[in-house]
């Protein structure tokens, strides 16, 4: 090999592993963007204080109950009831970047709309407090509108993603 194919093999060699560090890094340290957040509204309380947006930025989810309350209560995490679903309430435990929650949910139809119930629910090992953030949704019936109407609403709301987005906000988060 010549002098200019080993610098070539050497560089994409070196930028592989410095990607695959950054990828390493950022997975083992919860790194989840938050460009963006500094714009958010401000939620503070005594016990805590965290960034939201006025929406989802999305044009067919809308935020119904909000801005998310926060519970913050001392003890251990648990999702007892992970994998069911009693009384319209489904319960799922699911790892979110690094992040595991306990997630509730129950949606009710009306007038052309589901409106979905949110509880997120984690542990801040170092503070040693179980934080739960609870919101609501509003989804409109994609299926009542004509044409692209409709499939814009459909690829909206299927492009959606609620978990990323409130590990974003919980990465704003401070407690007192």
């Amino acid at each position: 090999m010549n002098q200019r194919t080993l610098s070539t093999v050497f560089f994409g060699i070196l930028a592989v592993l410095v990607l695959a560090t950054l990828y390493v890094w950022k997975t083992e340290n919860n790194w989840v963007p938050t460009d963006g957040t500094n714009t958010w509204d401000t939620s503070s309380s005594t016990v805590a204080e965290f960034r939201y947006p006025d929406d989802l930025d999305t044009d067919y989810v809308l935020p119904a109950e909000w801005p998310p309350r926060l519970n913050v209560a001392d003890g251990s995490y648990a999702c007892p009831d992970a994998g069911t679903e009693v009384d319209g309430v489904r319960t799922e435990e699911r790892k979110v970047l690094n992040v595991l929650f306990c997630i509730s949910t129950q949606s009710q139809g009306a007038a052309g709309s589901t409106y979905t119930d949110y509880t997120y629910t984690y542990e801040d090992e170092e503070q040693e407090k179980v934080i739960s953030l609870l919101f609501s949704t509003r989804t409109p019936q994609c299926l009542n509108y004509d044409g692209s109407r409709q499939k814009r609403c459909l690829e909206d709301q299927a492009a959606f993603n609620m978990d990323n987005f409130v590990v974003r906000i919980i990465k704003t988060l401070t407690l007192r």
